[in-house]
């Protein structure tokens, strides 16, 4: 439990200083606008929350999640909700 209060007293508000550097620096780049998509906004986001613009991501994890939410029953979704069942089980 202590590591866990420790961690979140640590936690300060984003840095938007750092979120506009980073934002420069991509947009700086030779590639078409915003190529990567969400993963540049994310980059922007970690400048942001680090402070840094090259933050260490030695102790990384990676969370993958899939639902259906609801959305097939809104007939937002194209596919029926078993296909999320059946990609999962087949990974």
């Amino acid at each position: 439990m202590a590591l866990l209060n420790d961690t979140l007293e640590r936690i300060q508000p984003l840095d938007p200083s750092f979120r506009a550097r980073a934002h420069a620096r991509l947009e700086s780049l030779t590639m078409p606008h915003w190529a990567l998509g969400r993963l540049m906004d994310l980059a922007e986001d970690l400048a942001g929350m680090t402070r840094s613009m090259d933050p260490s991501v030695a102790r990384k994890t990676v969370v993958v999640m899939a639902a259906d939410h609801g959305v097939v029953c809104e007939g937002v979704s194209k596919y029926p909700a078993e296909v999320t069942r059946k990609w999962c089980s087949t990974s």
